[in-house]
């Protein structure tokens, strides 16, 4: 692991970054409704080009309240390739750090050795299925064990998808984010989910009273648009600045956020 480790963090020279950009901090405006920049989130895409499936976009070097990293390359059983690399970046360059997984519908080859794992040999799709959602929440759990993070919490990201794509059977695609969940409670991490009312019941078609995280293009809107029954403690907007060619996903607190320390490690 010391020597994955080792190699990841070379990618962090060869991540892409931007030019200086005006710090902002978070105030009690953000609880107030008002469009204040709390956070940003990034992932894979953020690598550089050649490092895995990276494509090198720029990432963000105002000082924020908090960041949220990828821990994923967007499926749920392979990490970010430039993982350790991102997850220092954000420790540098914000007061609280914590991550986010993105579960996904196993492969034909993943389901075939899915056959075997936490809940036994399988002979049914329903027990590969959360062989493989149980696999998947072990993996994020053990990507922030390899880094040392301390994170409170794990944010689980269920949106539609092109490549690798669920299934048009809500059910089967909820036992493997059910059972994804479970292994991240298991492992002690609250659990939050970033998604859609549209695509949440779309793709798995349950309720729910955990956190949420929307996107909405805005840092407020989304306080306002729950995905479920729980409460809503970020929004989420893409931000593209016209000016630069260059755009982030920045984030707000929203009013029903609880302490940070319920939601993220302190750096």
């Amino acid at each position: 692991m010391t020597s994955r480790l080792r190699r990841l963090g070379i990618a962090l020279a060869a991540v892409a970054v931007l030019g200086p950009v005006a710090p902002t901090l978070a105030s009690s405006s953000a609880r107030a409704g008002l469009a204040v920049v709390d956070g940003n989130d990034f992932s894979w895409p953020q690598c550089a080009k050649g490092v895995g499936n990276g494509q090198g976009q720029p990432l963000p070097t105002a000082h924020r309240l908090f960041m949220i990293v990828g821990l994923t390359n967007g499926t749920g059983l392979h990490e970010n390739p430039c993982l350790a690399a991102e997850w220092q970046y954000a420790r540098d360059h914000a007061d609280h750090v914590s991550g986010y997984t993105v579960p996904t519908y196993p492969t034909r080859a993943e389901r075939r050795d899915a056959r075997d794992g936490h809940f036994g040999t399988c002979h049914t799709l329903r027990c590969r299925l959360r062989n493989s959602g149980w696999a998947q929440g072990e993996y994020a759990a053990e990507s922030l064990r390899s880094l040392g993070a301390h994170s409170p919490m794990v944010w689980v990201d269920v949106e539609t998808r092109y490549r690798h794509p669920w299934t048009g059977h809500r059910w089967r695609n909820r036992v493997v984010v059910q059972t994804m969940i479970a292994r991240l409670q298991r492992a002690g991490y609250r659990v939050g989910i970033y998604s859609t009312s549209y695509m949440w019941h779309h793709i798995v078609g349950y309720e729910t009273t955990l956190p949420e995280w929307v996107p909405a293009g805005s840092t407020t809107r989304g306080c306002y648009s729950p995905i479920s029954r729980g409460p809503v403690w970020l929004s989420q907007n893409g931000h593209y600045y016209k000016q630069r060619h260059e755009a982030y996903d920045e984030n707000g607190l929203c009013r029903r956020a609880p302490a940070m320390k319920r939601m993220f490690e302190r750096v």
